[in-house]
This record gives structure tokens, C-alpha cells and sequence, in this order.
């Protein structure tokens, strides 16, 4: 008795006729597209709204935070890092400066992770975490 293997005169598995290998082809991809539009539309409309937001948004929060409004701040660090790096992170760390707990704690990220200071960085932290701020306590307390 022969094996198997030499009985299947096919090379693959499945047996597909090359005239119809295209319209597969085209019908595998269709349905992995039709999948990816069923499983993550979501995600993918909620990203395209996001950049849509933050495009809108990135003017007039900058204005805001020059006027030292902290929440206009910390939205432009975490929405749009390159605007607030191009000012070297002043926006973030007059908020910092003026007392807002947020604001101290991202701008302790910011010079530990950017500007490579962690004494100055856990300071700011520190100084967040004083002020009841979660995520700086949080921080504190797996930092010690």
C-alpha cells in the first residue's frame, strides 16, 4: 500500500483550480477586510476623532495655558508632546510652579524621562503627592 502522500497528486492540501485561485484570493482578502471593519471600528473612528480633537483643540489650549490655566497645560503634554516640548515644557512648568498637583507630577515625569534629572523630577513628584494627587502617590509609593 502506497502512503498517503504519494496518492494526493496536488501539492498543497487543498486542491484550488488556478482559474479560480484569483477570485479566492480576492474573496479571503475581502473577508478579512469586512472582519477588521466589524471587530475595530471603534477604535479606529475613535482614533481618527482624537487627531481630528486634538488638531482642533491644540491652538486654543496653548493660548489657554499661556494664560496659566494648568488643565490647558497638562491637555497640551498629554494630547500634543511636540507643541509642548517646542517651548521646552515652560507651559507645563509655570503650571507646576503655580501649584497645581497635576501639573507637578507630569512635569517631574517630563525632566526625569526628557531632561534625564530624577532628583528634581521625584522632587516635583514628591511635592504632587503632598497635594493628594493619586498618581504621584502611587509613584512615590512603588519609587520607595
Amino acid at each position: 500500500m502506497e502512503n498517503a502522500e504519494n496518492q494526493w497528486p496536488h501539492k498543497y492540501a487543498v486542491a484550488v483550480n488556478p482559474r479560480e485561485k484569483k477570485r479566492l484570493i480576492w474573496l479571503g482578502g475581502g473577508a478579512l477586510f469586512v472582519a477588521c471593519l466589524y471587530f475595530i471600528p471603534g477604535q479606529i473612528t475613535g482614533y481618527l476623532a482624537k487627531r481630528a480633537d486634538a488638531s482642533y483643540l491644540t491652538p486654543r489650549m496653548t493660548d489657554l495655558a499661556k494664560e496659566g490655566k494648568p488643565a490647558a497645560a497638562a491637555w497640551l503634554l498629554e494630547h500634543d508632546y511636540k507643541t509642548a516640548a517646542k517651548t521646552d515644557f515652560a507651559l507645563i512648568k509655570a503650571a507646576a510652579e503655580n501649584g497645581d498637583p497635576k501639573s507637578m507630577y507630569m512635569y517631574g515625569v517630563v525632566v526625569m524621562a526628557v531632561q534625564k534629572d530624577a532628583s528634581t523630577g521625584k522632587t516635583w513628584i514628591r511635592r504632587a503627592a503632598a497635594e493628594g494627587y493619586p498618581d504621584a502617590m502611587l509613584y512615590i509609593g512603588k519609587m520607595e
